[in-house]
């Protein structure tokens, strides 16, 4: 039983686990009740019974019909108390449980944060300066494909730029060049080890 514990991954499955080690107790000790109460001579047979549906045991013969009536509400009076302990006691382990449950599931669903990469751009660096040093920084190089030399030569405003990856970084140069606009997009061939500039 114990070896499931390694199984517990969430706020749900601990309070499977939870109920199911709840569940073994109650048995077990529901089957020790059953054996002890099978294994008994007639006699005691039928106060172990009584015992088993009552806490304790009142001997009520020498009491009068009014005072045994008394015990008998009282006894009930107790057992439907008992009732709603457990009721109370089980419904707050639902809420729990489902709390646990409730929060582990919300823990998989928040969004993490991207890992984030940025460039401080120096001062008089083209287009070509940039995308370059920009794709060491993953080990990898650049490879234009139609673009011409003087989009590849482009001086980009300097400063700092900030992308969630590599790929977006370079798109977001567009944004920085002086004197022309460039449309292009980049993809990644990292089989390859490159970044491929496509200029339209």
């Amino acid at each position: 039983m114990w070896e499931a514990i390694a199984y517990v991954s969430s706020g749900l499955t601990l309070a499977a686990f939870v109920a199911a080690v709840a569940a073994w107790i109650l048995k077990g000790k529901s089957e020790e009740k059953a054996n002890l109460i099978s294994l008994a001579d007639s006699a005691a047979k039928v106060r172990l019974v009584q015992d088993a549906l009552e806490f304790f045991h009142v001997d009520t013969k020498f009491l009068s019909p009014k005072q045994q009536l008394e015990v008998a509400l009282e006894q009930i009076s107790n057992r439907a108390e008992r009732f709603r302990i457990i009721a109370f006691l089980i419904g707050f382990l639902a809420v729990v449980a489902a709390s646990l449950s409730a929060y582990a599931i919300s823990q998989n669903n928040i969004p993490r944060p991207k890992d984030s990469v940025s460039f401080s751009i120096p001062s008089g660096w083209t287009f070509s300066d940039v995308a370059m040093a920009i794709a060491q920084q993953n080990n990898m190089n650049i490879k234009f494909s139609n673009c011409s030399d003087a989009a590849k030569n482009t001086i980009i405003n300097p400063g700092s730029i900030q992308a969630d990856n590599i790929v977006f970084l370079i798109e977001a140069l567009s944004s920085r060049f002086i004197d022309r606009a460039i449309s292009y997009k980049v993809i990644s061939l990292s089989d390859r080890g490159i970044y491929e500039i496509l200029c339209d």
